[in-house]
């Protein structure tokens, strides 16, 4: 992880007062050996990659631009039952307004991108993919996660950066997530059900509208990672700070921190 990043975690492990066993955890976290390919995916999937677009946020490539025609071509395939055999599929800027729902039929993909599209439902037969790990959708209209998602056997890491999304359906959120993206919607709150992902690591949920946060977030014991920063969070649940193993919170920008006490020298 390269300095620019590491100052990030430590501003913010500072800020909010975590236990020193706690710090100490993040700190080995940060110094511990992680696969590039991992790392690529998590930078991409939490917004801490570098900027690459005229975003001031580096949220999404928001520069303006046509279709990507190698992802419209493949989404042609795909409604013409040609791609049943992928395990990644890159649908991003495909000019998609609908999902084919032969996209029910690829049960081998592993990992889908539909991201920068105008997508804000998904279809039914989405519940096909049984295989699927990792699923993009940045920068699409969700108002609401769609509740097929939760059907997913094998889902891992999700993310709907970027959207609209103001709701999450109780029977939306798939038991096995282990990193849940949700940054820059407009969430003002979070199902109780997310006390169901007993599996869950890394949580974004920067630059919402959340007010509370659910006491069943306290059900999370893998929870290692938290971005609550630009909310509206007052307090946080009692016994939050005991998560055993929590590493990193971020809070900056919400009413608990301007009157939080200041650390000791």
């Amino acid at each position: 992880v390269g300095e620019p990043l590491k100052s990030r975690f430590v501003q913010t492990e500072t800020s909010v007062g975590l236990s020193d066993a706690n710090v100490a955890r993040c700190r080995e976290a940060l110094a511990s050996k992680v696969s590039d390919a991992e790392k690529s995916v998590f930078l991409q999937a939490a917004g801490l990659a570098p900027p690459k677009s005229h975003d001031p946020r580096g949220l999404v490539d928001t520069a303006p631009g046509s279709v990507n025609e190698e992802a419209q071509a493949l989404s042609r395939e795909l409604s013409a039952g040609k791609l049943t055999a992928l395990t990644d599929l890159n649908l991003k800027k495909a000019g998609l307004a609908a999902l084919p729902p032969q996209i029910g039929e690829l049960a081998s993909l592993t990992k889908l991108d539909i991201s920068l599209n105008t997508l804000s439902t998904l279809p039914a037969e989405t519940s096909g993919l049984s295989s699927l790990r990792i699923l993009f959708s940045l920068g699409n209209q969700f108002e609401s996660i769609p509740s097929v998602l939760r059907s997913l056997p094998r889902l891992y890491m999700l993310s709907f950066k970027s959207n609209r999304l103001t709701h999450i359906p109780e029977d939306a959120l798939a038991p096995t997530i282990e990193w849940l993206i949700l940054t820059d919607n407009l969430l003002e709150e979070l199902p109780a059900s997310i006390g169901c992902l007993k599996t869950l690591r890394k949580c974004m949920l920067t630059n919402n509208r959340l007010l509370a946060l659910p006491d069943s977030l306290l059900q999370c014991r893998e929870l290692e990672l938290i971005r609550l920063a630009d909310n509206r969070l007052s307090d946080l649940p009692r016994g939050f700070w005991q998560l055993p193993k929590l590493a990193w919170a971020g809070l900056a920008g919400n009413p608990l921190v301007a009157r939080a006490a200041p650390l000791p020298p």
